[in-house]
């Protein structure tokens, strides 16, 4: 009869255990961000200019990538495979940098208060580090599930960014 038992007690434990850890996993999963796919992620674009887009058509999408692929990277293009039906995709564009070792990139995008909030970080190079003496112009596409919400731009600390990936 002990063993019997024990064998409930073990099994009583092992079932608390694992709706704790159900219960943990489902209170993370933040229920309002969108999963985004990284399109592109270059630091030579041909736009020189900061700036927010949304594309919500190939048509769109397509031309933009021929206004703004350098000639080296357009000989070996190749359009990112997105089904406008079902997805949209944002661009980030940080503008004309002096040099090499900035970047940009788009970190989330989230529903809040019905409203999408895309977020985003800049970085550069830090002081003393040695990089390319060429502009550059880095930008950043994502995909995300199709919405028709006009999105907010956001930039974020980009120490907020890893302090919250721990």
């Amino acid at each position: 009869m002990k063993s019997a038992e024990r064998l409930v007690t073990v099994v009583l434990l092992t079932l608390l255990i694992l709706g704790s850890l159900i219960l943990t996993a489902c209170r993370s999963v933040d229920k309002n961000a969108y999963p985004i796919t990284t399109v592109e992620k270059e630091v030579i674009g041909r736009i020189q200019e900061s700036s927010q887009l949304v594309f919500r058509s190939s048509n769109e999408f397509l031309a933009w990538q021929k206004e703004n692929q350098s000639d080296t990277f357009r000989s070996t293009f190749r359009a990112p495979k997105v089904d406008f039906t079902r997805e949209i995709v944002l661009v980030i564009h940080s503008g004309q940098k002096p040099t090499g070792g900035f970047s940009v990139e788009i970190v989330s995008a989230r529903l809040e208060n019905d409203r999408l909030e895309v977020s985003y970080t800049e970085t550069e190079p830090a002081k003393g580090t040695m990089v390319s003496q060429s502009l550059t112009s880095p930008y950043h596409a994502v995909r995300i599930s199709r919405n028709y919400l006009e999105p907010t731009f956001l930039k974020v600390d980009h120490s907020k960014v890893e302090d919250s990936d721990n």
